[in-house]
């Protein structure tokens, strides 16, 4: 893997690992958020749910991220882990950028930055779902090899004939 692509990986993992490691040690604040975040889906009809439910669900999540973080970096299968990441992201983005929720001006600002932040977090984990590191996808493989025998039976038939 060349240097450049192993430094990308590092980079999109790192914010992964380290607010899943922040919300295994430290859930309440996470959980908080997850909560004000829950309050507003309530309004269309979800049940409520308990805020030691909700620091449960931050340390599970914190968990899954960092395992995800870590395997996107060291893993063998990253367009499968970016593909996890990105799908992550979009309930992370929904959480820690509710840009929904009434507040002052600062607030919505803030979460419009963060709201932008996760959309590139997305976008870079878009493009790591369908790098192949040079190499060609299965589909082409098989295209080649078909064209390949074609050839291969074409040339065939013409020594047969001219023989």
């Amino acid at each position: 893997m060349s240097i450049l692509r192993h430094t990308a990986h590092v980079l999109l993992a790192t914010p992964f690992i380290v607010d899943g490691i922040n919300a295994m040690t430290h859930p309440a604040p996470h959980a908080k958020k997850a909560a004000e975040a829950w309050s507003a889906a309530e309004d269309w009809g979800a049940p409520p749910i308990s805020i030691e439910k909700l620091r449960a669900a931050s340390r599970v999540c914190g968990a899954i991220s960092t395992g995800l973080g870590i395997a996107y970096i060291i893993g063998p299968s990253k367009r499968t882990t970016a593909t996890a990441l990105a799908v992550l992201t979009v309930p992370l983005a929904a959480i820690n950028a509710p840009i929904w929720v009434s507040g002052n001006r600062h607030d919505r600002k803030v979460a419009r930055r963060k709201l932008v932040d996760y959309g590139v977090l997305f976008g870079g984990l878009l493009l790591g779902t369908v790098d192949r590191q040079g190499k060609p996808s299965l589909k082409w493989k098989r295209a080649f090899m078909k064209e390949h025998k074609q050839a291969i039976a074409a040339a065939r038939s013409t020594v047969t004939h001219a023989s």
